[in-house]
């Protein structure tokens, strides 16, 4: 079990890279690297986004598989954006 942050704000969901190295999750490149931006479009943070990992996200029985970018986030191990 995850602790996530709805954000529909936010364009990608994405996973700590915390979480990712506690679970063992296995990560992927992603085509293009890319950066990522506040709702005033200001960086968020001084990261590329690199990784990807498919993940299964499961919500009282009801399961999606999903592609989540991997970053540092500080205040939960995921957050779902609208994507």
């Amino acid at each position: 079990m995850v602790k996530a942050l709805i954000n529909s704000g936010y364009t990608h969901t994405c996973i700590s890279e915390d979480e990712v190295k506690k679970l063992g999750i296995p990560i992927k490149l992603v085509n293009k690297s890319f950066k990522v931006f506040n709702v005033d479009r200001t960086p968020s943070g001084h990261k590329l986004i690199t990784h990807y990992a498919d993940i299964t996200l499961d919500t009282h029985g009801h399961k999606e598989q999903i592609e989540v970018v991997v970053t540092t986030l500080d205040s939960a191990d995921v957050f779902l954006g609208h994507d």
